[in-house]
C-alpha cells in the first residue's frame, strides 16, 4: 500500500498505461465507491504536503491509525480500484464496509448507518442544486445505489416487523428447542446460532476489542448466560493447539530427554536442529516444540 503522504500521479501523464478515457468504469465498483464515499470509508481530504485534494481511508498500523492515498478525485478512485496492482486496497475497504455492517445488530446501529447514507444523499442534491437537483441523472444513479444497498442490507426497519417480530417468550422457547453437548455443558439452538455468527464475525478479521463487544452484543441479543458465552467466544480467540504428530511426539520426547542430561544450550540446539530434520519436521513447529524446553 502507498504511504500517506504519497499522491498517485495522473495517468495521463503516465507512460505505459492506457488513459482512464478508453477504460469503461466497472458498474459494481462505482457503486461501491459511492457507499464507501457515504458512509466515510474513503473521505476528500487536503495533502498537506501540496495542498491538493485527494481521496483517502485509514488502516490500522500496529495500533496506529494511518492515512492511505487512493486517488485524486472520485472518478479516478473508480478506476483506481481496477487495477490488479490495487486489489489490496480494494479488499481492505471491502472489509471495512463488511465489519461496519455485519457489526450493525441492533435497531439503532442499523438506523445510524441509514441516518448517514440519507445525510450523504441530501449533501448530494444540494451539489445539484443547480444542475437539475433530483432530475440529476448522477444524483438519481446515486440514490438508487443506496437504496438498493439500504434494502439489501435491511437497514430500514419493514414496515411490518413489529407484529412479525417474536416475543421474549417465544425466542426463549426456539431457543430451548434442541440441544446438543458442546464445550463440556448442553447449549441449545440459541448458542449454536451464536457460534455460528462469531465464526462469521472472526472470518471478516475485525479488531480484537470490536470482536469482543459485538461478541457480548450479540449474546445479549440472544439472552445467552454470560459464562457459557464467554467460553464460546474464547474458542476463537484462544483456539486449541492441534494435536502432535507421531514425527512431533517423537521430537518431544527426545528433547525431554536431551534436557534431562543438562547439556550445553548450544549442544542442546543442535542436536535439536538435526533431530528435527531428520524426522522431515515444519521448522515453525519445530521451533514451537524446541522453545518449551528453552523458556
Amino acid at each position: 500500500m502507498r504511504n500517506a503522504g504519497d499522491l498517485p500521479p495522473s495517468v495521463h501523464i503516465q507512460k505505459d498505461l492506457v488513459f482512464w478515457d478508453f477504460i469503461p468504469p466497472d458498474s459494481q465498483i462505482e457503486e461501491l465507491v459511492v457507499i464507501y464515499r457515504a458512509l466515510e470509508i474513503l473521505l476528500d481530504e487536503i495533502n498537506q504536503s501540496n495542498n491538493q485534494r485527494v481521496i483517502r481511508y485509514t488502516i490500522e498500523v500496529h495500533g496506529e491509525q494511518e492515512k492511505v492515498t487512493l486517488a485524486a478525485n472520485w472518478e479516478d478512485a473508480v478506476q483506481v480500484l481496477q487495477l490488479p496492482d490495487c486489489r489490496n486496497d480494494k479488499e481492505e475497504l471491502k472489509r471495512q464496509l463488511d465489519e461496519l455492517i455485519y457489526t450493525a445488530e441492533t435497531p439503532a446501529q442499523k438506523q445510524q448507518i441509514q441516518e448517514k447514507l440519507e445525510s450523504y444523499l441530501q449533501k448530494r442534491l444540494s451539489d445539484f442544486r443547480r444542475q437539475g437537483a433530483e432530475d440529476n441523472p448522477r444524483y438519481l444513479r446515486e440514490r438508487n445505489i443506496i437504496r438498493e444497498f439500504s434494502t439489501a442490507n435491511r437497514l430500514k426497519p419493514s414496515p411490518s416487523s413489529d407484529a412479525q417480530s417474536p416475543t421474549k417468550t417465544e425466542r426463549q422457547q426456539e431457543s430451548t428447542s434442541s440441544s446438543n453437548p458442546v464445550l463440556g455443558f448442553e447449549i441449545d439452538s440459541g448458542y449454536e446460532k451464536y457460534e455460528q455468527y462469531l465464526a462469521q464475525l472472526w472470518n471478516l478479521k475485525v479488531p480484537l476489542d470490536a470482536f469482543i463487544s459485538a461478541a457480548r452484543s450479540k449474546a445479549s441479543e440472544l439472552q445467552l448466560d454470560g459464562q457459557k458465552a464467554e467460553a464460546i467466544w474464547n474458542k476463537f480467540i484462544n483456539p486449541s493447539p492441534p494435536p502432535l504428530t507421531p514425527q512431533e511426539v517423537e521430537y518431544e520426547k527426545y528433547l525431554g530427554d536431551l534436557s534431562n542430561l543438562n547439556v550445553p544450550p548450544e549442544a542442546f540446539m543442535s542436536s535439536a536442529e538435526a533431530k528435527a530434520s531428520a524426522l522431515g519436521l515444519d521448522s515453525q513447529k519445530a521451533d514451537a516444540i524446541r522453545n518449551r524446553f528453552l523458556s
